[in-house]
């Protein structure tokens, strides 16, 4: 469940303490989530979670994990420097975290750090010329 609450919490550019007020959950109870894990979340809450998600009830279910990890599993492995940077990524906090994923997100943007695909590169250097 927490691969869910946190995929859909940064496409909606939340943290914990604004999904508790919008949500009307308890701040209490969306960190223990993460302190104490999901085992024995509420079906009351999963409702009030599904509701402002605008989600179904099975959204939030186990299974849906083991498919992402099934999905993630034939992805291409970490590199040790993408390791390292995920690690780091994790140790931040959630403002930190989503300073870090701004950041990201602006310096893939600019040419100057991002790997360019031929495609974008013919159309660059056709609107250059």
């Amino acid at each position: 469940m927490l691969r869910q609450l946190d995929k859909i919490m940064i496409e909606h550019g939340l943290n914990k303490s604004t999904l508790s007020k919008n949500s009307d959950i308890p701040y209490t109870t969306i960190v223990n989530f993460y302190e104490k894990g999901t085992d024995n979340v509420k079906l009351s809450t999963l409702r009030k979670l599904s509701k402002y998600f605008e989600v179904p009830l099975d959204y939030w279910d186990d299974e849906s994990d083991i498919n992402i990890q099934n999905a993630e599993s034939n992805k291409k492995k970490l590199s040790t420097d993408e390791e390292c940077l995920l690690d780091s990524y994790r140790k931040l906090n959630d403002f930190g975290k989503q300073v870090a994923r701004l950041n990201l997100e602006g310096m893939s943007r600019q040419h100057d750090y991002a790997i360019l695909k031929s495609d974008t590169f013919v159309e660059l250097s056709q609107e250059l010329a």
